[in-house]
């Protein structure tokens, strides 16, 4: 069994002992183990990288078996971020026909709000009524969130065309 010297973050091999402990550098030594074999779901798994013994716990690379069992690995300011990616299903055309008029259906609710909004905003700039600060300052937030919402829909509604070009033609 070979030994080796290997220097590590603390935080990224012990992740619950807290982000604290990120900060810390310590030298271990620990053993390379070529000898162990991983599995999932009862599958033998060959790793690029061999299992490590340290102090009775065997650690193996975490992107490396994340791939594997199909998970997502970033490492961003000196955290670890695990994750499922998603899951991006297929749809029949009759679903993205649902899907897709859906999407218009909230945009054309979102433009009418937008457009109503800023109506109010005209006349009370021409003096055909005098809303209050508070009234004015919660139109133009409705206003300015009610375009985000639409810059949204319009770009899911983009995602989909795109996503399902043999439907986008033929739906349009």
């Amino acid at each position: 069994m070979k030994k080796v010297v290997i220097s590590f973050i603390a935080g990224a091999i012990f992740a619950t002992a807290g982000s604290a402990a990120a900060s810390v550098i310590e030298k271990i030594t620990a053993s390379v183990r070529t000898d162990y074999s991983v599995e999932v779901d009862g599958q033998k798994v060959d790793l690029e990288n061999a299992p490590i013994a340290y102090q009775g716990s065997a650690y193996i690379a975490v992107r490396e078996i994340s791939n594997v069992i199909g998970k997502e690995v970033e490492f961003e300011n000196g955290v670890i971020k695990i994750s499922t990616p998603e899951i991006i299903e297929e749809l029949t055309a009759e679903q993205y026909l649902v899907k897709l008029n859906s999407l218009n259906w909230f945009k054309d609710s979102y433009v009418r709000k937008i457009d109503l909004i800023k109506e109010a905003i005209r006349r009370a700039d021409n003096g055909e009524f005098k809303p209050s600060e508070a009234d004015y300052q919660e139109y133009e937030a409705s206003l300015s969130e009610y375009q985000k919402l639409l810059i949204d829909v319009e770009q899911e509604i983009a995602d989909l065309k795109a996503a399902y070009p043999q439907y986008a033609e033929s739906a349009e």
